[in-house]
């Protein structure tokens, strides 16, 4: 898909992200990082970031919207905060930057009109998202982007939208972290805890909708076969070459006593990000991996509510 820029998009992004932090028109909350293992022997990311509490967030009656909701920040994006219209000529979605982000230069695709975050991506939504990977990878940065959809997938917006995490910055900028659905997909025997839907995306604009809607279908029938009938909540990754899918069953999960942990798509990176101190210390002293993968089980759909662990394809 033609954009129709006229400047590459990793400088623009770079470039509107050094001026809205210069100005405090975003506010950057840096994360301590540990890694871990989970009692299978997968690795994972914990950031800890205490300031992610005072996060303003949306109420329960406005995060289950299914109309446009006062002061929705995509709808009027702040100038300081908006990167471009995309594409540039008879514009659908606004790229901009994540007001509150724990990783350098998060942007965000939004729809420029009203869509809800509980409906289906559209192809369009789909091939926006992915020329602005390709983009970004021809400028020499690659990208991670994920979709939040339903009550328990961690979404906090009515608005549709997907977000980008620069993949250097997931590590603290050596670049090495390989992404847990590529993990999965390159070794299918990885265990994970929950069930996980990876499949390579293959060349023209068409297939990237393709693979979406085969895993969104994949993973809506392994919920209602695990005797699910509620609402369905699931996270999608995105890079380029790649797609995965995370059905969800609960946006949190109880840690120990030390109160419950959020997970939205940032899981399918491997990434797992707590508000405490305690938590933080929790987790990365627990040489076991059960904590963690005790929660894994509880937020997705694992073994023991009646699904496979993981399912790819090549």
């Amino acid at each position: 898909m033609d954009l129709k820029l006229s400047n590459p998009l990793r400088g623009m992004v770079a470039a509107r992200y050094e001026a809205a932090k210069a100005d405090g028109s975003l506010v950057f909350s840096p994360t301590e990082l540990a890694t871990v293992k989970d009692r299978s022997g997968t690795t994972w990311q914990i950031r800890y970031c205490p300031t992610i509490s005072r996060k303003p967030t949306p109420t329960s009656s406005s995060s289950k919207a299914s109309g446009p909701i006062s002061k929705n920040p995509f709808l009027t994006p702040s100038p300081s905060l908006l990167i471009t219209p995309l594409p540039t000529i008879s514009p659908t979605h606004n790229l901009l930057l994540n007001k509150y982000p724990i990783i350098p230069r998060h942007s965000i695709l939004a729809t420029r009109t009203f869509e809800p975050q509980s409906a289906p991506l559209t192809a369009l939504d789909l091939r926006m998202a992915y020329a602005y990977l390709q983009s970004s990878a021809a400028g020499g940065e690659t990208l991670f982007g994920f979709f939040n959809s339903g009550s328990a997938s961690g979404a906090s917006q009515a608005h549709r939208h997907l977000q980008f995490l620069p993949l250097e910055e997931l590590d603290g900028g050596e670049g090495m972290w390989e992404l847990l659905m590529e993990r999965v997909l390159r070794e299918p025997e990885v265990e994970v805890g929950f069930w996980l839907f990876v499949e390579r995306i293959g060349e023209g604009e068409e297939e990237v909708h393709g693979v979406y809607e085969r895993l969104y279908k994949r993973g809506k029938e392994a919920l209602r076969e695990a005797g699910w009938s509620g609402e369905y909540s699931y996270n999608l990754g995105i890079v380029e070459g790649t797609m995965a899918l995370c059905p969800r069953l609960e946006g949190s999960a109880q840690l120990g006593d030390t109160g419950d942990v959020s997970f939205n798509g940032t899981m399918l990176a491997g990434t797992v990000l707590v508000k405490s101190r305690s938590q933080f210390d929790l987790l990365v002293r627990d040489e076991t991996g059960e904590h963690l993968s005790l929660m894994l089980s509880r937020v997705g759909l694992s073994l023991e509510r009646g699904a496979q662990r993981t399912e790819s394809s090549v």
